[in-house]
């Protein structure tokens, strides 16, 4: 662990990451399930992760990158990709009663947080009732 934070310390990395495909990494499909996302980048690789919302693909991506710089395997890094664990409290989705999807999303709220959560909101299909927790904004 401390080799890791030592590399991480003197390790820079120069790639614009986002949407469009002036960026040196972008998503050309993302396709939201009940389970997650699955999504295909500008290098034809398809990935999967346990989450939801394209804020979590940027997040990936970066990811993504990090990993070919310290030279994992895309094997290594799609599996790693699939076993990501969500924060309780950070767009947790919980099953309530009567078929009802519950998300929790109130932990630590920022803005530009509780935009993303109710953006993705708004686009999870497939639900028979959905709901959403926000937290207060400090």
């Amino acid at each position: 662990m401390i080799k890791l934070f030592y590399k991480l310390s003197n390790f820079t990395l120069k790639s614009q990451f986002g949407e469009f495909s002036s960026n040196d990494i972008y998503p050309v499909s993302m396709k939201e399930h009940s389970t997650g996302i699955d999504f295909t980048l500008n290098d034809e690789i398809t990935y999967f992760i346990p989450l939801h919302g394209k804020d979590s693909v940027y997040n990936a991506m970066i990811a993504i990158k990090v990993g070919q710089q310290f030279n994992l395997d895309q094997q290594s890094i799609k599996q790693g990709l699939k076993q990501v664990e969500i924060t309780e409290m950070r767009f947790q989705m919980l099953k309530g009663k009567s078929g009802t999807t519950i998300i929790n999303d109130a932990w630590n709220a920022s803005p530009a947080s509780v935009k993303a959560a109710i953006e993705t909101f708004e686009q999870l299909v497939g639900y028979k009732k959905k709901i959403i927790v926000l937290g207060d904004m400090l």
